[in-house]
């Protein structure tokens, strides 16, 4: 296509978008007029030429209505809106072209076509254009690259020469943005070229009288072009029309902010918005507005760190009770509780009240400050550059009413294990999860850490869980489950050896004991042969059996020395290496440790068959690919109120759940229990019963009672 072409066509196509503008105000009114009428002084329409002007400034012919537009220039918000829903009905969007509000004697307002005005760019030259046989470019923009795969096409757009950098990732010392960052603009309602602009435009003005009236033009017309019409674009429907979010109504900025509050996308929330509004919200609206909230709140909060607005956070949501540990800056740490149970009367020495937000604060006991403690807060107040009078935040542990009342309903057994990248500052999340009576993991307390050293570990354990949860329920544990990491398991074996709160015992969980360190201690040595992987296969197998069905030390001294016959057995030249893995394995990873981890220890211990750290990490999981996710990118109070909003959520899904349960009576089961139990306890019913036809009892000669398995007893 050629230039002289192009330019014909281009004409043909802006001859045939030349429309006649129909703008009826007030909307909805009986009484409504055609605006264009009033335009223009050559092109009067009927009720313009007939009307008495001599109550009307020289420049006007029409006053809006002083019952709704007559409190001067507080009424220009209001009119504003109503004129751009009316030219939304009309069919093109209207813009503030210009605005003279403190302009004395007249203050006014230009309104004008959003095409009215081009396209103002800040890269390159404005109008550059290269024109070939087969394509038209701009100078700055790169050329496309199109690409095809199974009816699916693929189109990447450069705007720039210059290579695309990779975003530096977020750390502690230089956190994420509180907004992201802005997309580059790729296209533009507005005109290219000042010859396509659109000519509609109109001006209203505040009269002596406090009155809003629409001045009346005198300009001659554009050649070609008709009186109160546009040009350069179609007319389009009222419900396809956009509307600027400046417009969006009390009413709908509360129901993004709701949206935004439980974490919905913004297409959702766009959907949602147009459903119920007369305007089409777009998704980029609703991110720009949640945007701009966002930056707002990151300005008013510039002067305050993410530890206040944390604590201010905990302090302002109902139903959170929490402890929090600082350093005073003078070497002594202070513990503030807020909210929680009743506590007892505060007659102790050193106690200080804060009536304003309901918290306590209490000097922590110096045998927690050691000197490796001291060393690190004290490195922690150098990187941070605090000053002697400013407290420095080491940990907060918080817990909803909702949880501590699973707790205190279920304290047998607790799950606990430290997890990474859920905010901006590289502090660790201690969770503590349990199991509730339906077999269904919750999370009972949530913990930032400093670090993770045992000094760390020793505060939660002897002070910050026992106050939390209260000592009854910290006596009413049995089984704590961890991983292998000594510093956290550590300052719990010597509370539990005292007997004062601790009361019950400790297990290690099998997947870090067995199935990590099996991976990293024997895989390795094992042949890619099948007679190799069998006996990797079978010893893995046989160390199974120790954790899940080994019921006497003296069963499982047989079982190891039987263990290590087979392995005897097994020994050729090829599998020296992976005899001698499995072995050492067992010798230092195990053995040492079997009084935590050995069935036989644990089997009278009211654990629930607890085995493994699997449910807190299903509370890990869910933090980070869940519903409401938290990441790296997170400050903590960011991170905190999205963990507290995700547990009152899941605390009313499971609510509706168990509600359904107890309602419903399962149909897979034929006991007569089955109308009177939750699903759990009734499959718990039904295995046992099945598995007594399995089993035969007689009385024997030695022995007053046997309890037989039935293949061994017709065998």
């Amino acid at each position: 296509m050629n230039e002289t072409k192009f330019e014909e066509l281009t004409a043909l196509l802006h001859a045939g978008q030349q429309w006649r503008c129909q703008l009826m105000f007030p909307l909805g009114s009986e009484d409504a007029v055609n605006l264009c009428d009033y335009l223009h002084r050559d092109f009067l329409g009927e009720h313009a030429q007939t009307i008495q002007t001599a109550s009307f400034p020289s420049t006007s012919r029409y006053r809006f209505s002083p019952d709704l537009y007559g409190d001067g220039i507080k009424s220009v918000d209001r009119l504003r809106k109503d004129l751009v829903e009316a030219a939304k009905q009309s069919g093109f969007v209207l813009v503030t072209c210009t605005s003279k509000l403190k302009r004395s004697p007249a203050p006014f307002v230009v309104f004008s076509c959003s095409r009215h005005e081009t396209y103002r760019s800040t890269r390159g030259k404005r109008n550059s254009y290269t024109f070939s046989a087969d394509k038209v470019t701009a100078d700055d923009v790169k050329e496309q690259k199109v690409t095809v795969r199974r009816n699916k096409t693929k189109r990447s757009l450069a705007f720039s020469k210059k290579k695309k950098s990779k975003a530096p990732q977020p750390s502690p010392k230089h956190p994420a943005p509180m907004t992201p960052a802005k997309k580059r603009r790729n296209a533009t309602t507005r005109a290219v070229e000042a010859s396509q602009c659109c000519p509609f435009s109109f001006r209203v003005f505040l009269h002596s009288d406090g009155m809003w009236y629409l001045f009346m033009s005198v300009n001659k017309l554009q050649a070609g072009v008709f009186p109160n019409s546009h040009c350069f674009h179609d007319q389009l429907s009222s419900s396809v029309t956009r509307t600027s979010s400046r417009y969006m109504s009390y009413e709908e900025l509360e129901k993004i902010r709701q949206h935004n509050s439980v974490h919905l996308s913004t297409s959702l929330s766009a959907h949602l918005l147009s459903t119920v509004s007369d305007n089409l919200w777009l998704p980029s609206q609703v991110s720009y507005v949640c945007n701009k909230t966002k930056q707002l709140v990151a300005d008013l909060n510039k002067s305050s760190s993410s530890a206040d607005r944390l604590l201010s956070f905990l302090r302002n949501t109902k139903g959170v009770s929490y402890i929090v540990l600082t350093d005073d800056g003078n070497g002594g740490l202070l513990a503030k509780r807020g909210k929680g149970r009743p506590r007892a009367p505060l007659s102790t020495v050193g106690v200080e009240q804060k009536s304003a937000a309901d918290e306590v604060t209490l000097p922590v006991p110096s045998s927690y400050c050691s000197e490796q403690s001291n060393l690190e807060v004290s490195a922690m107040r150098k990187g941070m550059t605090l000053s002697e009078n400013q407290k420095l935040l080491l940990m907060v542990c918080w817990v909803t009413d909702v949880e501590l009342r699973l707790v205190q309903m279920y304290p047998e057994v607790f799950f606990m294990d430290v997890t990474a990248e859920t905010n901006n500052e590289g502090r660790g999340l201690f969770l503590v999860a349990g199991k509730d009576g339906n077999n269904s993991g919750f999370t009972a307390a949530r913990i930032f850490l400093p670090s993770e050293q045992m000094w760390v570990f020793q505060w939660i354990f002897d002070y910050a869980l026992p106050t939390l949860f209260s000592p009854s329920v910290i006596q009413a544990n049995h089984l704590c489950v961890t991983d292998g990491d000594k510093q956290v398991y550590h300052p719990l074996n010597q509370l539990q050896l005292r007997k004062e709160i601790w009361r019950g015992n400790h297990q290690l969980c099998e997947f870090h004991l067995l199935v990590i360190a099996w991976r990293k201690k024997v895989l390795p040595f094992v042949l890619d042969d099948a007679p190799t992987e069998a006996i990797a296969v079978t010893a893995y197998q046989w160390i199974q059996t120790w954790f899940w069905n080994i019921e006497s030390e003296a069963e499982f001294k047989m079982s190891l020395d039987d263990f290590y016959a087979f392995l005897d057995r097994s020994r050729t030249e090829a599998n020296t290496a992976m005899l001698t893995a499995i072995r050492n394995f067992v010798l230092q990873s195990l053995l040492p440790l079997q009084y935590q981890w050995l069935r036989c220890h644990f089997l009278y211990k009211r654990s629930l068959d607890a085995k493994a750290n699997s449910v807190v990490e299903s509370q890990n999981s869910s933090l980070k690919h869940g519903t409401v996710k938290v990441s790296s990118s997170l400050g903590i109070e960011t991170s905190t109120q999205r963990m507290t909003d995700y547990a009152n959520l899941l605390h009313n899904r499971k609510s509706v759940s168990a509600a359904g349960a107890v309602t419903s009576t399962p149909l897979w089961s034929a006991s007569g229990t089955a109308g009177w139990l939750t699903n759990y306890a009734e499959g718990l019913i039904c295995s046992n019963m099945d598995r007594r036809l399995l089993y035969k009892v007689t009385q024997g000669t030695c022995f007053p009672w046997l309890c037989l398995v039935l293949s061994l007893w017709y065998s």
